[in-house]
């Protein structure tokens, strides 16, 4: 069952940690966004939210830069608890001032105070995913974990009404509140068994990250661009939403209903397009398809609404409805299809220039892109006196230049990509890739370069896709012999019996002497006993390449019959009176890496030849046996061997 969602054992109680701790961030999220835009609206007006988007870009702004500082002095546990502890208390706080004042003040600072904490929770719910998983882990098992939240969302949303009932709109931050206390005893189970260790970043001294070199890249700019026009096109969705439904509902509680149940109807919708649209759109047909999703969707959903509007008036009950498919597909597709196709553009950057885009971004960028749209919404709903309609028109106009901006980004993306792989710069363990990354690194993998090829390879087998198996048998035939022994490599750490045609007909071709061994060596591992005959006959032959990779291949896989048969060849070196005979012997032996292969090892590295000696110190810290270490220890004192010596017995570990 586990493992239709990805998960594998020994990772159970950790996902099941991180999928209840995102659910109790949902709720709190649900209860808390409903209070917070139904009071807003009980006391302001839709037209006075651009100066909420305004204050609450600014708040986060400011948040952001003491959180950076915290960064630097609390350890990485309680920077966590500091955060969700705030949270907490800052909930508590609001709902203590609805009962103190009936004022409208507090109901914008909720207002700007929600946004604000939902930033600092996705910082400490993802930071702590980041810490607790690898790469691999975390291509697998983010998008599980993190729907415990719109199953929340889903849940909550749907729970307001029958709450309401019971209680007034305020006492949702108290719902709030006690989902935060959720999160936070998850993050206290979680942290006893997640590490709160994590490599830091080497500096790239070659790179200049600096703000003013990345406004110079075109390629950047236009992520800059997309950025702040998704921002600005989120800022009028909700306007426009507020505005609709605040007309809609007048009653508070009758809102704050509504709002519950939207939320809930969006959850699904954004449920289902993670769970099957977002991975489908952007593999199947590119990051292009995914990056136009949402501005597409939102286009037709608003020059809908403006052409019933015109046609047939805006007193029609159905216009509304098509206002809530607007902010619907916002809903849906913005923290699925969408960020999933803009995180894809990050990836031809290095890992310390891709935080640096995305920090620039997100910081400074976004936050331009809010107070400017904040100041153009206040101009057109305060002094021009723009209602949802009007607003609509413009937005279209937000959206065609957000349309046009993918266009161009995607044609940027290309060349960028190509370039990012001719460097070697792609970050392989974080790739999402889509279909035309995809065709670009397939069309390497014909490269006369072998590094490029190589990097290919690494780099389809690192995103895990199907079309790395596919190119291990044609690349078998690659002219470059690195290309070739790199290959046999991959199959043989794999295991793949379905290279074994692919192998054969090297064996055939084959005139690098080096190549050959090492596919004689992975045939006999592949066949076993059944490569028997085809590996016997290379014992014999001129090439001492080729001789070693049938040893190593009879020893290691022939089972008895190879162990027979390749025995008196071995033992042969292993008593020659040439030193270079006897070496080579060691160097067999390590290669093997057989455990219970040891005993020739303790002559060896008692032989009267240093080199000799060097070679079966070399062969031990494969072969792991502990009845050798005493004999390596003794090795620390003769200052020839004591460098081989000392790595030995670290790779040696705790058996030593």
């Amino acid at each position: 069952m586990l493992a239709l969602f990805g998960i594998r054992s020994g990772e159970g109680r950790m996902v099941a940690l991180f999928l209840v701790h995102s659910f109790f961030i949902g709720m709190a999220k649900v209860f808390a966004d409903t209070a917070a835009l139904t009071l807003f609206l009980d006391r302001y007006e839709a037209a006075d939210l651009p100066f909420m988007y305004i204050l609450s870009t600014i708040v986060i702004v400011f948040i952001g830069i003491i959180y950076t500082q915290l960064e630097k002095r609390l350890r990485f546990r309680w920077l966590l608890i500091t955060n969700l502890l705030f949270t907490f208390g800052a909930l508590i706080v609001f709902r203590l001032l609805f009962i103190w004042t009936e004022a409208a003040w507090p109901a914008m600072v909720l207002a700007i105070g929600i946004e604000t904490m939902w930033v600092l929770n996705s910082l400490e719910f993802w930071g702590l995913a980041n810490r607790s998983f690898n790469v691999r882990q975390a291509k697998r098992l983010f998008g599980f974990i993190g729907s415990g939240e719109v199953i929340a969302v889903i849940a909550g949303g749907f729970a307001v009404s029958p709450l309401l009932q019971l209680f007034d709109t305020p006492n949702l931050l108290i719902l709030s509140a006690i989902g935060i206390t959720g999160a936070l005893t998850m993050l206290l189970l979680t942290l006893q068994f997640s590490s709160d260790q994590v490599p830091s970043l080497k500096e790239d001294k070659r790179e200049n990250h600096s703000i003013r070199a990345l406004f110079k890249e075109r390629y950047v700019v236009l992520i800059f661009i997309l950025a702040a026009l998704s921002v600005s096109a989120l800022y009028f969705t909700d306007n426009i939403f507020s505005i609709s439904a605040e007309q809609q509902y007048p009653n508070p509680n009758e809102l704050a209903a509504f709002l519950g149940a939207f939320y809930g109807i969006a959850g699904i919708f954004q449920l289902a397009s993670r769970a099957v649209l977002s991975g489908f759109l952007i593999n199947r047909y590119g990051v292009m398809a995914g990056l136009l999703a949402l501005p597409l969707a939102l286009t037709i959903f608003s020059a809908g609404a403006v052409g019933v509007a015109e046609i047939f008036g805006r007193d029609i009950p159905v216009l509304f409805w098509l206002i809530m498919l607007v902010k619907l597909a916002d809903k849906a597709l913005r923290y699925t299809v969408n960020q999933s196709a803009n995180l894809v553009l990050y990836q031809p950057f290095s890992p310390q220039k891709r935080i640096a885009v995305q920090a620039t971004s997100e910081s400074i960028v976004e936050a331009i892109a809010g107070v400017v749209t904040g100041v153009v919404l206040l101009a057109l709903t305060n002094l021009m006196d723009f209602g949802a309609i009007e607003l609509l028109f413009i937005l279209l106009f937000v959206l065609l230049g957000w349309i046009v901006s993918v266009v161009f980004i995607n044609r940027e993306y290309a060349q960028v990509l190509v370039q990012a792989l001719a460097k070697r710069k792609l970050m392989r363990n974080n790739l999402v890739l889509d279909s035309s990354s995809i065709q670009i690194l397939v069309n390497r993998l014909q490269s006369p370069r072998p590094g490029e090829v190589i990097y290919a390879l690494d780099t389809l087998e690192a995103a895990e896709h199907p079309s790395f198996l596919e190119a291990l048998n044609q690349l078998c035939a690659h002219p470059a012999p690195e290309v070739r022994a790199h290959v046999l490599k991959k199959i043989a750490s794999r295991n793949l019996s379905t290279a074994l045609p692919a192998i054969q007909t090297m064996l055939e071709k084959e005139e690098n002497p080096h190549i050959k061994g090492q596919a004689i060596e992975t045939l006999a591992q592949l066949e076993e006993v059944e490569a028997l005959e085809d590996v016997l006959i290379y014992l014999d032959a001129e090439e001492r390449e080729v001789r070693i990779g049938a040893l190593v291949g009879l020893l290691r896989s022939g089972g008895i019959e190879g162990v027979l048969a390749a025995g008196e060849r071995f033992l042969s070196l292993e008593n020659s009176a040439d030193a270079n005979d006897r070496a080579l012997a060691a160097q067999i032996l390590g290669q093997v890496g057989i455990s219970s292969f040891y005993r020739p090892l303790i002559k060896l590295m008692q032989d009267d030849d240093l080199e000799v000696r060097r070679e079966a110190i070399i062969a031990a810290s494969k072969v792991q046996n502990p009845r050798l270490w005493p004999i390596v220890i003794q090795a620390l004192y003769v200052p020839e061997l004591a460098n081989q010596a000392v790595q030995a017995l670290i790779q040696g570990g705790d058996q030593v």
